[in-house]
C-alpha cells in the first residue's frame, strides 16, 4: 500500500469499531471490515487558516487539496466548478 500524501491526516478511523488504522490507501477496517474515513488534524489549520486556503485556491476540485488524501495529478483537465447553463427545452 501507498502512503497518503496529506500531513494533516491523523489516520484512517473505522466507523464501526473506532479503531485508528494507519494513513493508507486502505478503505475496509483491519479488524471488522468497517469502512474507514480520515481523520484530519484540525488543531494544525486553526482560526480560519484552512478557509483562506481553499478560497484563495483554484477554481476547480483540487481547491480542496488540503483536505484530500491524495496529491493533485501532474497534468490533466481541471475538474469541477462546471457552470451551470440554462436547457430551455426541459
Amino acid at each position: 500500500m501507498t502512503t497518503l500524501t496529506t500531513e494533516r491526516i491523523n489516520g484512517l478511523r473505522c466507523r464501526s469499531c473506532g479503531v485508528l488504522q494507519p494513513r493508507d490507501e486502505r478503505f475496509v477496517c483491519e479488524h471488522c471490515l468497517g469502512a474507514v474515513e480520515p481523520e484530519y488534524d484540525l488543531a494544525s489549520l486553526a482560526e480560519g487558516r484552512l478557509r483562506d486556503l481553499i478560497e484563495s485556491g483554484p477554481r476547480t476540485l483540487w481547491r480542496y487539496a488540503p483536505l484530500l488524501p491524495c496529491a493533485p495529478p501532474a497534468r490533466g483537465l481541471a475538474v469541477g466548478w462546471t457552470p451551470l447553463t440554462q436547457a430551455s427545452r426541459l
